[in-house]
């Protein structure tokens, strides 16, 4: 009916396509913290690191084919997909609230693997935790695409 919310009377979630390459990283990088945290352990903070490090090789790939592709293009530019590295990029939408959750993680799981202090640990799991609720508040209870490549 006119003038009546939906039952949520939320504005509207924004969705992002992000390369599902990304996603898949990023998707390790969420693994090795939900192995570490449990018990910390120089293994595993050293696994973490390793998945931190693929995550950070295909985020300066998407960096390179920004920087050198995509103005290539100009006006037949596509729409830009968040860690693109080609011109036809395997796309997943994915919440622009979960994403910046997942910035948040992956920024903490760096502290903790380059000086790791009990403050760091606590901010990791704050980190992990507060993925999880914005992922139920969205709804979001579904891995990445599965990986084909």
């Amino acid at each position: 009916m006119f003038g009546q919310h939906d039952k949520k009377s939320q504005p509207e979630a924004v969705e992002l396509p992000v390369d599902v390459h990304l996603e898949w990283d990023v998707s390790d990088v969420i693994d090795a913290i939900d192995a570490y945290l449990p018990a910390p352990s120089e293994v595993g903070r050293q696994h973490l690191l390793q998945e931190l490090e693929r995550l950070d090789a295909q985020l300066d790939a998407a960096d390179a084919y920004t920087a050198n592709v995509v103005p290539q293009l100009r006006f037949n530019a596509p729409d830009p997909v968040v860690g693109e590295t080609s011109s036809r990029p395997m796309v997943e939408e994915m919440y622009g609230t979960e994403f910046q959750a997942q910035v948040v993680l992956v920024k903490a799981a760096k502290h903790e693997v380059t000086a790791p202090t009990p403050e760091t640990l606590a901010a990791l799991r704050d980190a992990r935790v507060a993925l999880d609720t914005v992922r139920a508040q969205e709804g979001v209870d579904h891995p990445p695409t599965p990986r084909t490549a």
